[in-house]
């Protein structure tokens, strides 16, 4: 079975916080809070059987 992902990339990592608690309200599965990953400061939710929804806050470095 192969897991879907819809990435979304935020502006600052209290966007990724605000989106969270918002889909936390809405009763959507938590698979991880927000935390530090490789990829960027990220929270990752269930949005069904084979999908997950990444929102991720990426620095860019100049």
């Amino acid at each position: 079975m192969e897991t879907k992902q819809i990435i979304l990339e935020t502006r600052t990592d209290e966007d990724v916080i605000e989106i969270t608690l918002a889909m936390i309200d809405l009763q959507v599965p938590v698979l991880h809070e927000p935390r530090y990953t490789d990829l960027g400061y990220e929270s990752c939710f269930l949005c069904g059987k084979d999908l997950q929804m990444r929102i991720i806050h990426r620095k860019i470095i100049i």
